[in-house]
């Protein structure tokens, strides 16, 4: 599953060597180790030409961050063993940092500690709960599973995910058509890297890192290239925040129509 043109604006892409780390190769089986990683100047975008089929997406996320999981992955990658605990416990510094920070991203607009219904997609749930424990809580993820319906969901959470997904602008599209038409997405990427994103992708392919070392991140956003990919779907953004540690772009945005279509939207022009 070969991928070159850009997934945000299908666009021409720069191509450069990249890997494919061990683990990745031996969860999901794969038959090569070599890829390429590709760069879009129009949108500010980095992703791995090779794409997960569903079979191998399923493989990769089945018992996510579980006990056999956690023991193909410490195998492999003996670091990751230091993880564990942070990822296991709840009440990790990790998780209340977070929670901390999504707390002020959604108190910009205040409205959203109302909502009645929430999507977390590509999560289990217990996020958007602490964060919004009068809601009713419905997620749809490889890993924990599916309680979703068809919506429409007042707010949509995507906390780390599309970094994941062979497909962002189809599965952005599947998410629209579940949004109430006043509803708001909750989405935020990992930022992996310092300074602008082209900089930073020719840098890693002399001295290593994330830009050209396949692993589970296999899209790499700027804020400019989350931007573009949510007006391809005409969601417009209309607060975007960078959090503490892990450092995560997060972005609210909304349909053209909604009323929140007046000077918050106008923000990003």
């Amino acid at each position: 599953m070969i991928q070159e043109s850009c997934l945000i604006c299908e666009g021409e892409t720069s191509a450069q060597h990249a890997n494919i780390v061990p683990f990745l190769i031996e969860r999901c089986g794969f038959d090569t180790g070599a890829t390429k990683s590709r760069y879009c100047a129009e949108c500010a975008f980095v992703f791995f030409e090779r794409r997960l089929t569903a079979l191998e997406a399923r493989r990769l996320y089945a018992n996510y961050r579980q006990d056999e999981y956690n023991r193909m992955r410490v195998r492999v990658e003996p670091s990751y063993a230091s993880f564990i605990p942070i990822f296991d416990d709840p009440s990790s510094g990790y998780y209340q940092t977070r929670v901390d920070d999504y707390l002020r991203a959604l108190s910009f607009y205040p409205e959203l500690f109302l909502v009645r219904r929430v999507l977390d997609f590509g999560g289990d749930g217990s996020l958007p709960k602490k964060l919004l424990p009068g809601a009713i809580v419905e997620y749809d993820d490889l890993s924990a599973g599916k309680t979703a319906r068809d919506g429409p969901y007042d707010l949509i959470f995507a906390s780390q995910v599309f970094e994941h997904l062979s497909a962002p602008r189809d599965e952005l599209a599947r998410i629209y058509d579940l949004m109430d038409e006043n509803g708001v997405l909750f989405i935020d990427i990992p930022i992996e890297y310092q300074g602008p994103i082209a900089k930073a992708w020719h840098q890693h392919a002399q001295l290593g890192g994330s830009l050209v070392n396949m692993h589970e991140h296999i899209n790499h956003f700027s804020a400019q290239s989350v931007v573009n990919l949510l007006r391809c779907i005409e969601l417009l953004p209309f607060f975007q925040m960078v959090t503490r540690s892990p450092k995560l772009g997060i972005t609210l945005a909304a349909r053209k129509g909604s009323r929140l279509n007046g000077a918050y939207l106008s923000f990003f022009g």
